[in-house]
This record gives structure tokens, sequence and C-alpha cells, in this order.
């Protein structure tokens, strides 16, 4: 195929896209464009020269993305997103059990989406960034909704606002290793329960005044108490049914702050 060329476009509506692995595609993977009441399932797509999955443009709604691997896309000097959700608009949106990992830019990518979407047990490490919550491209205010999902190893940033001005809604999240853990220096966001260590530079939490902070490990108790920060469990194959290989990697005791390493079935 020509270079500049998407490997796949859908522009079709109440699909079920499941099991496919898509890799060396010379430029993005798979994009759904204006897509609404799709699923995506047990993914793998890997080794593209630029994008994984991408969901874009106004009308993209009710779309869920579940148990899928989005890796090592956009090796090249710009970078390339593990799973993008951006340049649009819809509501509906849902990113579930998956986990985003090696990408040259970011793993888990809402930029320029005007509409909130949410990321809820999702993992994103060793990217250029782990996930980037919407702003940059646009001016909006969007809420974004993460629950229980986890950032580790990327370079720089684990969780980033990139100048999305919105209430985003952090609860359980954990961000560990990165060059920062949460950086949302512009958004008004609402931070509950989440864990942050081992940011460079002592850098867990770095937040815009207008954001409002209980319970997370930086206001004030005790630092985190992981059961092991050994990863290689969580990045392990996928299970039969597709859900997140199990792992006590980032868990902590009782009701401490952070995420739920759980499979997705387990979490409900």
């Amino acid at each position: 195929m020509p270079a500049a060329s998407w490997a796949v476009t859908q522009e079709a509506d109440h699909w079920t896209v499941q099991g496919l692995e898509i890799r060396g595609s010379a430029s993005h993977a798979y994009v759904c464009r204006s897509c609404r009441n799709t699923v995506f399932r047990g993914l793998s797509l890997h080794d593209n020269a630029e994008s994984g999955l991408t969901l874009r443009d106004a009308g993209t709604e009710n779309n869920t993305v579940l148990d899928s691997d989005f890796y090592a896309n956009g090796p090249g000097e710009a970078g390339g997103v593990g799973l993008g959700v951006k340049f649009g608009s819809g509501s509906g949106n849902t990113v579930s059990g998956c986990r985003a990992f090696g990408n040259g830019a970011d793993g888990i990518d809402l930029g320029g989406f005007t509409s909130p979407v949410t990321v809820r047990g999702s993992w994103s490490y060793r990217n250029g960034n782990g996930f980037t919550l919407g702003g940059g491209h646009t001016s909006a205010s969007v809420a974004h909704v993460l629950t229980d999902d986890v950032a580790w190893d990327n370079a720089g940033l684990g969780f980033n606002d990139e100048g999305n001005p919105g209430a985003i809604r952090l609860t359980r999240n954990t961000a560990f290793r990165n060059g920062t853990g949460f950086h949302l220096v512009t958004a008004a966001a609402v931070l509950n329960a989440n864990a942050a260590a081992d940011s460079g530079e002592g850098r867990d939490a770095v937040l815009a005044d207008s954001a409002r902070s209980e319970g997370n490990t930086w206001d004030g108790g005790a630092a985190p108490v992981f059961t092991t920060t050994d990863p290689s469990t969580a990045e392990a194959a996928r299970a039969a049914d597709a859900t997140l290989p199990r792992t006590a990697f980032l868990t902590s005791s009782g009701t401490a702050p952070g995420a739920r390493m759980a499979p997705r079935e387990d979490a409900r």
C-alpha cells in the first residue's frame, strides 16, 4: 500500500471488530471515522509506522474498545499513538481493559476530542507519555473520566491534561516511575484516591490551582507500599478470554489509594 494510506478505514456503524492482528502498516493501522455503536475487542495492533487504532471525527458515538493491546507503533522521530480517540466529538465512548506500550508518542491519547471519554482498568507503559487527556488541539473544556488506570515507566508524563481546562475526574489511578506522575497544570481536575511514586525529580503530582485533590498519596498521607514493583506478570500474555493477566504488580492492601490491578470481570 502507498505509504500515506491507512491500512483500514471504517465508516460504518454497529460493527463488532474482534480478534484482529494488524502490523506493518506504513501509516495508521486502523482508523474509524464518525463510527457509532461499534465494539473493538481482542485486538493486537503493533509495529505500525503511525498509530494503532484511532477513533476520530464528529459523530464518534457509543463505541467500546475492550481487552486489546496497542504497542510499538510510531517508532520514528514524530512518534505514534497506541490508541487514540481524537480530533472529533461524540458521547458514550469507553476504553476498558486495554494495554498501550512501547509507542513512540502517547499510549492512550484523547487529544482534540471535545466530548468526555471514559477510560477504566487500562494500562499504559513505556511510551513517550501514558495517558494524554485532551486539549492541545482545541480549547474545549472536556471532563474525561479515568478510573483504575495505571501508567508506568513512561519517559514523560503519566497522566497529562495537554492544556485541557476541563473537570477531568481521576479516581483510583496509579502512576509509577514516570517522568512526572500526574501533570494536570491546566485542568480543574477532581482527583480522589490516586497513587503516585518514584516519579522523576520527585514530581508525583503537578496540579493547577483549580484542581481538587483529596485522599491521594501526595495529600499528606504515607508513601504507597506496593506488593511488588516487578511488572513482569502485568506485561505477560493475556488470558484465553483476552482479559488482562492476573498480577500483584502495584497492588496495595486494604483501602489504600491506587488502581485495582484486576481483570475487567473481577473489577465489576
